[in-house]
């Protein structure tokens, strides 16, 4: 199963909308400081998720 999600970065006030079939480990990979997806997205917040079951 894979979730879409969007983060909205206050800091930068925009919007990323991204999919994982970990969401809670891709959270982090985004909001962790040094890491390229941080670069825009650090202390972002989870706006909207949806469940699929496939990408394709």
């Amino acid at each position: 199963m894979y979730t879409v999600y969007a983060l909205h970065s206050p800091d930068y006030d925009k919007i990323y909308i991204g999919y994982t079939s970990n969401l809670q480990q891709r959270l982090l990979s985004h909001n962790k400081l040094g890491t390229k997806s941080c670069n825009y997205h650090c202390h972002s917040e989870l706006v909207s998720e949806s469940h699929l079951l496939s990408h394709h």
